[in-house]
């Protein structure tokens, strides 16, 4: 009975575990994420010396991205393989319009932005 219970207990305890590593974040989550990342691209864009017209033109490309995302991931007629294009094909015209505003300053702007999302990641750990 002990031998029982306790696979009975390793098996709930992988059960719960990779459930929790495949859990889709909640609404709030998900909006808390947007605004760090949205502050990351104005701290980047600062930090590369964009003047303020052109950190209003980055951060709409990422609120459109994030506009097109939820779309996306809506619309029920698309099977998963079709989603995933349709995010890829958001993704890519993200950074398309991102090195359009950025030009010479894109790699600059990239790692910084880079960097400040492994601090964001360090300081979730």
């Amino acid at each position: 009975m002990k031998q029982f219970l306790l696979v009975l207990m390793y098996v709930l305890s992988f059960s719960v575990a990779g459930f929790a590593q495949t859990a889709e974040p909640t609404k709030e989550e998900i909006l808390a994420q947007r605004a760090v990342s949205l502050e990351q691209v104005s701290t980047a864009a600062k930090e590369v010396g964009l003047d303020e017209r052109k950190t209003v033109k980055l951060k709409t490309v990422f609120e459109n991205l994030f506009k097109k995302i939820d779309e996306i991931k809506a619309d029920g007629t698309l099977t998963p393989e079709a989603k995933k294009e349709k995010l890829k094909a958001a993704n890519a015209d993200k950074d398309w319009r991102v090195k359009d505003i950025l030009g010479d300053k894109y790699k600059a702007y990239s790692e910084v932005r880079k960097r400040l999302m492994a601090e964001a990641a360090a300081k979730k750990q």
